[in-house]
Protein backbone atom coordinates (compact mmCIF):
# COMPACT_ATOMS: atom_id res chain seq x y z
CA UNK A 1 0.00 0.00 0.00
CA UNK A 2 2.69 2.57 0.98
CA UNK A 3 4.53 1.35 -1.92
CA UNK A 4 1.71 1.79 -4.78
CA UNK A 5 1.00 6.00 -2.74
CA UNK A 6 4.53 6.79 -3.74
CA UNK A 7 4.58 5.95 -7.18
CA UNK A 8 0.89 7.66 -7.37
CA UNK A 9 2.33 10.18 -5.78
CA UNK A 10 5.39 10.64 -8.15
CA UNK A 11 2.78 10.01 -11.19
CA UNK A 12 0.91 13.02 -9.62
CA UNK A 13 4.59 14.97 -9.64
CA UNK A 14 5.44 14.06 -12.95
CA UNK A 15 2.50 14.43 -14.88
CA UNK A 16 1.84 18.06 -13.09
CA UNK A 17 5.28 18.65 -14.08
CA UNK A 18 4.63 18.13 -17.24
CA UNK A 19 1.60 19.72 -17.84
CA UNK A 20 3.40 22.99 -16.81
CA UNK A 21 6.62 22.63 -18.88
CA UNK A 22 3.29 22.42 -21.64
CA UNK A 23 1.83 25.34 -20.85
CA UNK A 24 5.21 27.64 -20.31
CA UNK A 25 5.92 26.05 -24.13
CA UNK A 26 2.67 26.95 -25.43
CA UNK A 27 2.72 30.60 -23.24
CA UNK A 28 6.47 31.09 -25.14
CA UNK A 29 4.92 29.88 -28.88
CA UNK A 30 2.42 32.78 -28.28
CA UNK A 31 4.33 35.27 -27.33
CA UNK A 32 7.06 34.83 -30.04
CA UNK A 33 3.90 34.07 -32.89
CA UNK A 34 2.70 37.29 -31.55
CA UNK A 35 5.73 39.19 -32.21
CA UNK A 36 6.62 37.76 -35.61
CA UNK A 37 3.07 38.59 -36.29
CA UNK A 38 3.62 42.44 -35.28
CA UNK A 39 7.03 42.16 -37.38
CA UNK A 40 5.58 41.27 -40.54
CA UNK A 41 2.36 43.43 -39.87
CA UNK A 42 4.77 46.36 -39.55
CA UNK A 43 6.95 45.38 -42.89
CA UNK A 44 3.37 44.74 -44.72
CA UNK A 45 2.45 48.06 -43.39
CA UNK A 46 5.58 49.77 -44.13
CA UNK A 47 5.15 48.60 -48.54
CA UNK A 48 1.64 48.97 -48.52
CA UNK A 49 2.29 52.87 -47.41
CA UNK A 50 5.27 52.56 -49.72
CA UNK A 51 4.10 55.68 -52.14
CA UNK A 52 1.05 56.82 -49.97
CA UNK A 53 1.55 57.95 -46.40
CA UNK A 54 -1.11 55.86 -43.77
CA UNK A 55 -4.70 57.95 -42.76
CA UNK A 56 -3.52 60.47 -40.62
CA UNK A 57 0.31 60.61 -41.80
CA UNK A 58 1.97 62.65 -44.25
CA UNK A 59 5.38 61.53 -45.03
CA UNK A 60 5.32 57.42 -47.09
CA UNK A 61 7.58 54.83 -46.35
CA UNK A 62 10.01 55.80 -49.09
CA UNK A 63 10.97 59.47 -48.14
CA UNK A 64 11.46 57.45 -44.67
CA UNK A 65 14.29 55.12 -46.54
CA UNK A 66 15.40 58.44 -48.54
CA UNK A 67 16.27 60.63 -45.43
CA UNK A 68 17.51 57.22 -43.38
CA UNK A 69 20.31 56.21 -46.18
CA UNK A 70 21.02 60.12 -46.58
CA UNK A 71 21.30 60.13 -43.04
CA UNK A 72 24.31 57.84 -43.77
CA UNK A 73 25.74 59.26 -46.05
CA UNK A 74 25.96 62.26 -43.55
CA UNK A 75 27.48 60.03 -41.14
CA UNK A 76 30.09 58.78 -43.83
CA UNK A 77 31.17 62.51 -43.83
CA UNK A 78 30.96 62.54 -39.92
CA UNK A 79 33.49 59.70 -39.78
CA UNK A 80 35.57 61.72 -41.83
CA UNK A 81 35.65 64.78 -40.36
CA UNK A 82 36.19 63.47 -36.78
CA UNK A 83 39.82 62.14 -38.55
CA UNK A 84 40.78 65.43 -38.95
CA UNK A 85 40.30 67.78 -35.58
CA UNK A 86 42.49 70.49 -34.70
CA UNK A 87 44.35 67.95 -31.99
CA UNK A 88 47.41 66.43 -31.01
CA UNK A 89 45.86 63.05 -31.14
CA UNK A 90 45.32 63.37 -34.56
CA UNK A 91 47.14 61.41 -36.77
CA UNK A 92 46.95 63.34 -39.84
CA UNK A 93 47.71 66.35 -38.65
CA UNK A 94 49.70 65.76 -35.23
CA UNK A 95 51.75 62.98 -36.32
CA UNK A 96 52.00 62.75 -40.23
CA UNK A 97 52.06 66.56 -40.85
CA UNK A 98 54.08 67.47 -37.60
CA UNK A 99 52.26 70.16 -36.65
CA UNK A 100 52.75 71.35 -33.05
CA UNK A 101 50.32 70.90 -30.35
CA UNK A 102 50.28 74.70 -29.55
CA UNK A 103 49.95 75.12 -32.79
CA UNK A 104 46.38 72.95 -33.26
CA UNK A 105 44.85 74.75 -30.10
CA UNK A 106 45.74 78.35 -31.49
CA UNK A 107 43.65 77.41 -34.41
CA UNK A 108 41.27 75.36 -33.00
CA UNK A 109 40.71 78.66 -30.32
CA UNK A 110 40.47 80.99 -33.67
CA UNK A 111 37.94 78.43 -35.39
CA UNK A 112 36.15 78.37 -32.53
CA UNK A 113 35.50 82.18 -32.16
CA UNK A 114 34.54 82.34 -35.90
CA UNK A 115 32.02 79.67 -35.22
CA UNK A 116 30.45 82.21 -32.98
CA UNK A 117 30.70 85.34 -35.31
CA UNK A 118 29.43 83.37 -38.23
CA UNK A 119 26.26 81.94 -36.40
CA UNK A 120 23.99 84.77 -37.20
CA UNK A 121 24.78 83.97 -40.72
CA UNK A 122 23.61 81.09 -40.55
CA UNK A 123 20.61 82.02 -39.29
CA UNK A 124 19.53 84.57 -41.92
CA UNK A 125 20.59 82.32 -44.79
CA UNK A 126 18.35 79.34 -43.53
CA UNK A 127 15.30 82.22 -43.33
CA UNK A 128 16.47 83.31 -46.89
CA UNK A 129 17.02 80.10 -48.69
CA UNK A 130 16.05 81.25 -52.03
CA UNK A 131 14.13 79.02 -54.34
CA UNK A 132 10.95 76.88 -53.51
CA UNK A 133 12.60 73.82 -52.09
CA UNK A 134 11.97 74.70 -48.25
CA UNK A 135 14.89 75.56 -45.97
CA UNK A 136 16.80 72.38 -45.25
CA UNK A 137 16.83 70.52 -48.44
CA UNK A 138 18.18 72.84 -51.14
CA UNK A 139 21.89 73.21 -48.08
CA UNK A 140 21.95 69.61 -48.64
CA UNK A 141 22.65 69.72 -52.09
CA UNK A 142 24.42 73.00 -52.30
CA UNK A 143 27.02 71.89 -49.32
CA UNK A 144 27.50 68.05 -49.81
CA UNK A 145 30.03 68.68 -52.33
CA UNK A 146 32.21 71.65 -51.08
CA UNK A 147 32.19 69.91 -47.76
CA UNK A 148 33.56 66.68 -49.52
CA UNK A 149 36.75 68.52 -51.15
CA UNK A 150 37.35 70.48 -48.46
CA UNK A 151 37.71 67.02 -46.22
CA UNK A 152 39.62 65.48 -48.76
CA UNK A 153 42.05 68.72 -49.46
CA UNK A 154 43.27 67.88 -46.01
CA UNK A 155 44.44 64.66 -46.85
CA UNK A 156 46.49 66.25 -50.12
CA UNK A 157 48.75 68.62 -48.33
CA UNK A 158 52.34 68.47 -48.32
CA UNK A 159 54.24 67.28 -45.37
CA UNK A 160 57.40 69.23 -46.75
CA UNK A 161 55.77 72.21 -45.96
CA UNK A 162 56.71 75.06 -43.19
CA UNK A 163 54.70 75.11 -40.13
CA UNK A 164 53.59 78.29 -40.76
CA UNK A 165 52.03 77.37 -44.25
CA UNK A 166 50.93 74.79 -42.91
CA UNK A 167 49.10 76.60 -39.97
CA UNK A 168 47.67 79.37 -42.30
CA UNK A 169 46.75 76.17 -45.11
CA UNK A 170 45.03 74.11 -42.22
CA UNK A 171 43.31 77.71 -40.60
CA UNK A 172 41.78 78.68 -43.46
CA UNK A 173 40.14 75.27 -44.63
CA UNK A 174 38.92 74.75 -41.09
CA UNK A 175 37.54 78.05 -41.06
CA UNK A 176 35.79 77.61 -44.67
CA UNK A 177 34.74 73.61 -43.09
CA UNK A 178 33.63 74.36 -40.64
CA UNK A 179 30.97 77.07 -41.84
CA UNK A 180 30.07 74.67 -44.89
CA UNK A 181 29.76 71.49 -43.31
CA UNK A 182 28.36 72.09 -39.93
CA UNK A 183 25.95 74.33 -42.01
CA UNK A 184 25.40 71.26 -44.05
CA UNK A 185 25.31 68.79 -40.84
CA UNK A 186 22.98 70.94 -38.92
CA UNK A 187 20.46 71.36 -42.43
CA UNK A 188 20.18 67.25 -42.31
CA UNK A 189 19.22 67.46 -38.66
CA UNK A 190 16.76 70.18 -39.19
CA UNK A 191 15.01 68.64 -42.36
CA UNK A 192 13.52 65.63 -39.45
CA UNK A 193 11.87 68.56 -38.14
CA UNK A 194 10.20 70.26 -41.32
CA UNK A 195 9.72 66.42 -43.30
CA UNK A 196 6.26 66.37 -41.27
CA UNK A 197 3.51 68.53 -39.42
CA UNK A 198 2.62 65.71 -36.76
CA UNK A 199 4.91 65.50 -34.06
CA UNK A 200 4.57 61.99 -33.34
CA UNK A 201 5.50 60.79 -36.83
CA UNK A 202 8.55 62.86 -37.28
CA UNK A 203 9.62 61.22 -33.76
CA UNK A 204 9.16 57.65 -35.28
CA UNK A 205 10.86 58.74 -38.40
CA UNK A 206 14.23 59.90 -36.45
CA UNK A 207 13.87 57.34 -34.39
CA UNK A 208 14.15 54.65 -38.08
CA UNK A 209 16.78 57.06 -39.34
CA UNK A 210 18.92 57.06 -36.16
CA UNK A 211 19.11 53.32 -36.68
CA UNK A 212 20.36 52.86 -40.25
CA UNK A 213 22.19 55.86 -40.71
CA UNK A 214 23.86 54.37 -37.17
CA UNK A 215 25.73 52.17 -39.55
CA UNK A 216 28.01 54.27 -40.82
CA UNK A 217 30.55 54.65 -38.43
CA UNK A 218 29.82 50.59 -37.65
CA UNK A 219 30.85 49.80 -40.94
CA UNK A 220 33.95 52.67 -41.24
CA UNK A 221 35.28 51.60 -37.67
CA UNK A 222 35.50 47.98 -39.30
CA UNK A 223 37.22 48.82 -42.32
CA UNK A 224 39.57 51.55 -41.78
CA UNK A 225 41.75 49.17 -39.47
CA UNK A 226 41.44 46.62 -42.76
CA UNK A 227 41.87 49.10 -44.94
CA UNK A 228 45.31 50.40 -43.32
CA UNK A 229 47.05 47.28 -43.03
CA UNK A 230 47.29 47.59 -47.13
CA UNK A 231 49.65 50.68 -45.86
CA UNK A 232 53.49 50.32 -44.90
CA UNK A 233 52.54 52.88 -42.09
CA UNK A 234 48.70 51.76 -41.83
CA UNK A 235 46.88 54.55 -40.18
CA UNK A 236 50.11 56.85 -40.00
CA UNK A 237 50.20 56.34 -43.58
CA UNK A 238 49.41 59.88 -45.70
CA UNK A 239 48.21 57.17 -48.61
CA UNK A 240 46.05 55.90 -46.28
CA UNK A 241 44.37 58.91 -45.56
CA UNK A 242 44.37 60.06 -49.60
CA UNK A 243 42.72 56.33 -50.26
CA UNK A 244 40.10 56.70 -48.16
CA UNK A 245 38.64 60.26 -47.82
CA UNK A 246 37.71 60.83 -51.09
CA UNK A 247 35.71 57.11 -51.25
CA UNK A 248 34.27 57.93 -48.48
CA UNK A 249 33.06 61.49 -48.84
CA UNK A 250 31.59 60.62 -52.55
CA UNK A 251 29.46 57.82 -50.79
CA UNK A 252 28.91 60.49 -48.72
CA UNK A 253 27.63 62.63 -51.24
CA UNK A 254 25.73 60.47 -53.51
CA UNK A 255 23.81 59.14 -50.37
CA UNK A 256 23.21 62.93 -49.58
CA UNK A 257 21.68 63.72 -52.98
CA UNK A 258 19.19 60.40 -52.06
CA UNK A 259 17.87 62.67 -49.04
CA UNK A 260 17.79 65.67 -51.12
CA UNK A 261 15.85 64.36 -54.44
CA UNK A 262 13.57 61.52 -52.35
CA UNK A 263 11.89 63.98 -49.91
CA UNK A 264 9.68 66.91 -50.09
CA UNK A 265 9.46 69.64 -48.17
CA UNK A 266 6.62 70.17 -46.28
CA UNK A 267 7.01 73.59 -43.48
Amino acid sequence: MVFTSVISCVTIFIIRQKIKREIKFKKICAKISGAVKSVLGAIKGFFTHWNRPAEGSYVPSKEVVAYSVGGMGVQFMAVICNNVVLASTCLLLGSIYGMKPTTLAILGFINAGVTIVMQPLKSWLIDNTPGNKGKARPWLLWLSIPSAVLLTALAYMDPGWNEITLAIVVGLIFVIMNFVYQFYLGQYTMLAQLISPNSQERANIISISSLVYSLAPTITGALFPQIAKLFKLEQLDQNFYRTVFPIFTVIGVLMTLIAYFGTKKRE
